[in-house]
């Protein structure tokens, strides 16, 4: 499955004092602004979080208060799905006597559609790590939990889905800042099967690299011995400004080619093609990338013509012969 055609709004409250509505309805804003397949919106109420939920620890059981709150009439009329959004440490009774037993991301046993985010490692994690980042990572999470049934795994590999024995372990999800070989294959069997729709898995993962400071180009070109040259320079150029750059042949989860690049086209930042030989298949990613909407680059080889329906787009005509020609074209 392709698309799920119909936008998914999903509510976010804030569960107790403590967060900054502006700067949360910012995250928001922004998260809506990189992928278009969630709409994310914050409730203008506030949920009460009583003391009485506070455990010996310090921390709070949180889905205990959630669920109280959620069965009240006051609230259980709250949009589904949903996320609840707290600053407090995320304990629970089992274990309210251990320091620091703390988690940050649960979804609720009593509503499946129900979620809820600390951002209490915030005050654990490095400065740089702000709460625009962490919102962002963790609502890449919510997605693949949610409708891509993805869950967290015991070894640490630096991917979103690494259980973090210690909270400052999740730094190590934006150090290394990408998913592990078996959630990518997990993901593309789910996709193959339609038991997740590509646009929702690519919109997570839009998410993650925002959060995680990725540009990522792909690059869409026939694949010919004397074409090699011009996609090293692409992408050595682009990699000395810090982007992630790929092709089709350096990708080798998915089984359909087709699910492949049209993944890759959605999650990037920039599409660069090369259209030389006017290749058809590349013709049709470059419609592709046309109706998504992102950033597209045309080039072609000096002496042959791009066609007039596509001139609108940037393009540049002749081979690239040094580095700092395509790092000026591509500093974008």
């Amino acid at each position: 499955m392709i698309h799920d055609c119909q936008q998914k709004v999903i509510t976010v409250v804030r569960l107790g004092q403590g967060l900054n509505s502006a700067e949360v309805d910012n995250t928001l804003f922004l998260a809506n602004q990189v992928q278009r397949s969630f709409h994310f919106e914050l409730h203008n109420e506030v949920l009460p979080l009583a003391d009485t939920y506070k455990l010996p620890n310090g921390g709070y059981e949180l889905c205990e208060a959630a669920k109280s709150l959620l069965r009240s009439r006051k609230y259980n009329k709250l949009p589904r799905p949903l996320i609840l959004l707290s600053s407090v440490p995320f304990g629970e009774y089992e274990h309210a006597q251990e320091p620091g037993w703390f988690f940050f991301y649960s979804q609720d046993d009593y509503d499946p559609q129900v979620s809820i985010i600390s951002t209490q490692p915030l005050e654990i994690l490095p400065k740089m790590r702000t709460l625009q980042h962490y919102l962002l990572m963790m609502l890449a999470t919510d997605i693949l939990s949610r409708y891509a049934d993805l869950v967290y795994h015991q070894e640490m590999h630096g991917c979103l889905f690494d259980y973090c024995d210690e909270l400052k372990d999740a730094e190590n999800c934006f150090r290394v800042g990408r998913l592990c070989d078996e959630c990518e294959r997990q993901l593309q069997n789910k996709i193959r099967r339609s038991q997740v729709s590509l646009d929702r898995v690519a919109a997570a993962i839009r998410l993650f690299n925002r959060a995680v400071g990725r540009k990522y180009c792909f690059v869409v070109m026939p694949f010919r011995d004397e074409l090699q040259e011009v996609y090293e320079i692409i992408r050595q150029s682009l990699m000395e400004l810090g982007w992630d750059v790929k092709r089709a042949d350096e990708v080798t989860f998915p089984r359909l080619i087709t699910n492949l690049i049209l993944k890759e086209i959605i999650i990037s930042d920039l599409v660069v093609a090369d259209l030389t030989g006017h290749n058809p298949n590349v013709f049709f990613e470059v419609g592709m990338t046309q109706v998504i909407g992102n950033d597209l680059l045309l080039m072609i080889t000096q002496g042959e013509e791009i066609p007039f329906d596509i001139k609108n787009e940037r393009n540049y005509p002749g081979r690239l012969k040094v580095p700092m020609q395509s790092v000026t074209l591509l500093n974008v």
